[in-house]
């Protein structure tokens, strides 16, 4: 004689161990699953353990709970995912090259300071030792003429107070005011972060368009990694993170991104963007607040992160991680004239998370 305990008597399901399903045809099937009616043919449709009312919305409920915890395994990406992707990758193209660009002028002012610095040591040794010929004098100080002009040519401009700088409070991300980038300290980790921010934006932002269906209110925090491959057709390591969950992932960009209650990915960012300077903002208040951590000898995550992975990651991220982008005479000409590359950007809901804002 077979003896039910109390969890079993409360039971109105059967669980089984065998599946009639695989968990392929499950997830591309069960959303379409529905009880008998007698509208389909059936002479009588009768429920032994529960009314049809009950059915109904353990069935409904079972579906809504399997929407959160299924990955949609047919998805195919849509055309605002891949269009999105590729003027990122030429705005990133725009930023580094600006970058090098001013490195460039950095370094060559240093080189031409250099130069004068060496040309009035020389010209006051001769002086002292008075032993330069007439001919000689007059080549030196045609030279420093020449040096002093070209400077005067230059225009000096004031250079702003980056340390004091409103980085939110920036209209222009290619020029802060001295003709310096908001992001002329980032390093490789900074691009990795920066782009880290954006793929997980996009991936909460065009889960949304495509998969249009108000019950599944994203993606689960579990399956990034999947629809990481699905959208940017590469793996999503979290190892070269130095993480172990895709929460933790989260975590190092978790201005941009977050996880819900529900353990749902969704981002404070706004999904129609007039321009990526959102990103660019986020990863410099970040860089300042790792640095002050560092100078204050606090351990953080960042320390964890592969050092390979990230050089190799943001060493061709101008040549487009998410497909060819040609046309740099047209991302020369945004650079000078601002562009959807530069300008600001209101559409970010900035967190209220205590000391760190």
């Amino acid at each position: 004689q077979v003896t039910l305990d109390a969890d079993e008597k409360k039971a109105t399901v059967v669980k089984r161990d065998a599946k009639d399903l695989s968990q392929q045809v499950l997830a591309s099937s069960f959303a379409s699953f529905s009880l008998p009616t007698e509208e389909e043919g059936f002479d009588d449709v009768n429920y032994l353990w529960s009314k049809a009312d009950k059915g109904a919305s353990f069935l409904k409920n079972w579906i809504l709970e399997k929407k959160l915890t299924t990955r949609v395994e047919d998805l195919t990406p849509g055309e605002w995912a891949g269009k999105v992707s590729r003027d990122f990758t030429l705005a990133l193209s725009i930023w580094q090259r600006k970058l090098q660009e001013y490195k460039d002028k950095v370094a060559k002012k240093a080189r031409d300071k250099a130069a004068k610095e060496m040309l009035a040591k020389a010209k006051a040794e001769a002086e002292a030792k008075k032993k330069d010929e007439k001919k000689a004098e007059e080549e030196e100080a045609k030279k420093e003429e020449e040096l002093e002009a070209k400077e005067e040519e230059e225009e000096e401009i004031e250079p702003v107070d980056f340390d004091k700088l409103d980085i939110y409070g920036v209209k222009n991300v290619l020029d802060i005011g001295d003709e310096s980038p908001l992001f002329k300290e980032f390093g490789p980790l900074d691009w990795a972060l920066m782009t880290l921010r954006f793929e997980l934006f996009l991936l909460v932002k065009a889960f949304e368009k495509d998969v249009k269906d108000p019950d599944r209110p994203g993606i689960t925090v579990d399956h990034v990694p999947f629809y990481y491959q699905k959208y940017f057709k590469k793996a999503l390591i979290l190892k070269d993170w130095g993480v172990e969950t895709s929460a933790e992932l989260v975590a190092l960009v978790n201005d941009a991104v977050y996880v819900t209650k529900q353990g749902v990915l969704q981002s404070f960012i706004a999904p129609e963007l007039e321009t990526f300077a959102v990103f660019v903002k986020l990863t410099e208040h970040s860089r300042r607040q790792r640095s002050l951590d560092s100078d204050l000898g606090k351990e953080t995550p960042y320390s964890k992160i592969n050092t390979r992975f990230i050089v190799g990651k943001t060493g061709n991220q101008s040549s487009g991680n998410y497909g060819q982008m040609g046309g740099y005479g047209k991302a020369q000409d945004h650079m000078q004239r601002g562009g959807p590359y530069a300008g600001g950007y209101t559409g970010w809901k900035k967190p209220t998370w205590g000391k760190r804002w």
